[in-house]
């Protein structure tokens, strides 16, 4: 759980082309 929580605010605190990639 903690991935996904730390995911979501590293998604919207950075582009998602790097972050939201590995997150998805």
């Amino acid at each position: 759980p903690a991935q996904i929580a730390g995911c979501k605010t590293v998604v919207l605190a950075t582009p998602p082309s790097r972050d939201g990639s590995v997150c998805k």
